[in-house]
């Protein structure tokens, strides 16, 4: 028996870097041939872990389990126990800017996924085919929405519920665009419906009447899965619900408008990023990115010009996407 913890009770509203989690169970299955128990915190996980296949059982940690935040971090692996935390190992950014145009390309991999194996030990997997995604498995059969071309949007502001913002991120505003966020997105969505036959969904806590529907907080992360399973495109940047589109192979456009969180390092196979349209701030260039250590290097490179982006190209390009997929 293999024991993985997870200890999500440090980190209950981590949805993004939770998800990237999934696909670890499956892999230590895989690569040691024994049956996995998972040691983690909150319905929501418990019920996507416990449908991961490997996974014999899903538990509650132990009095004596629960160490401290410093504790976890080091946790190395043993022959039975593993366990990761949403901190970046100290060799994922140079391992990464070793092998940026292959890690970028990864179809099935992202920077997190890579901390993740490097605190693992396993990261000789990210040089085989083995399926790395995130796993979270359906409940039921993919949701019919509406007749027409289902369209998803998650106009996330920078803070997404923090009390502080990421590390080298000002806070302000929008993912997309920072403070002229809000009317920006307007813009995309006006767009996109005078020229595709669509229902947008907006995903977000609070409705900004952006969208035709209004989608709020769904508290089972399987449900939440389950639903956006039935999209036929996603617009958002990377973050939670990105990792949850990914989960069930949704397309996504994914926005590059700011400083942190550039697609280079968290686009997936089913994720589209149109290098041209983001590139125009220094801290968006590949050839910058190359060799960062962390979010708070591109300090001294940005001047928020990557939150000038023109929404209308952004809708544009979109809509060329949707009508060239949809012809084929």
């Amino acid at each position: 028996m293999i024991n993985f913890y997870f200890p999500r009770w440090f980190f209950p509203n981590n949805l993004g870097d939770s998800i990237v989690s999934t696909f670890i169970p499956k892999l230590l299955n895989f690569h040691f041939k024994e049956d996995i128990e998972v040691v983690t915190h909150g319905e929501d996980m418990v019920e996507v872990f416990k449908n991961v296949p490997g996974v014999v059982n899903v538990r509650q940690p132990y009095a004596n389990e629960i160490k401290s935040i410093p504790d976890w971090i080091h946790f190395k692996p043993d022959s039975t126990n593993f366990s990761v935390y949403p901190e970046w190992h100290p060799n994922t950014w140079k391992m990464w800017g070793e092998n940026f145009d292959k890690l970028y390309k990864h179809p099935t991999a992202n920077l997190i996924t890579l901390s993740y194996l490097l605190q693992l030990g396993l990261e000789s997997y990210i040089n085989t085919d083995y399926d790395l995604s995130p796993c979270v498995i359906p409940s039921k059969k993919k949701p019919i929405l509406s007749d027409k071309i289902n369209i998803a949007i998650v106009p996330a502001d920078k803070l997404s519920g923090r009390a502080t913002p990421h590390p080298g991120c000002d806070g302000n505003g929008y993912r997309l665009n920072g403070p002229r966020g809000l009317k920006d997105w307007r813009a995309i969505v006006q767009y996109l419906k005078s020229n595709i036959d669509c229902t947008i969904y907006e995903f977000s806590p609070k409705f900004l009447s952006i969208g035709d529907k209004h989608i709020p907080h769904i508290k089972s992360y399987v449900d939440l899965a389950t639903f956006c399973r039935g999209f036929d495109f996603a617009v958002l940047s990377d973050g939670g619900m990105h990792h949850i589109f990914n989960s069930q192979d949704v397309p996504v456009y994914l926005l590059g408008a700011q400083k942190i969180n550039k697609p280079y390092f968290f686009k997936l196979k089913n994720g589209i990023y149109n290098e041209s349209l983001f590139n125009k701030c220094m801290c968006s260039k590949k050839q910058n990115l190359i060799g960062i250590k962390g979010w708070t290097d591109l300090d001294s490179l940005c001047n928020l010009t990557c939150e000038k982006v023109n929404p209308i190209d952004i809708a544009h390009n979109i809509t060329e996407i949707i009508h060239e997929t949809r012809s084929i």
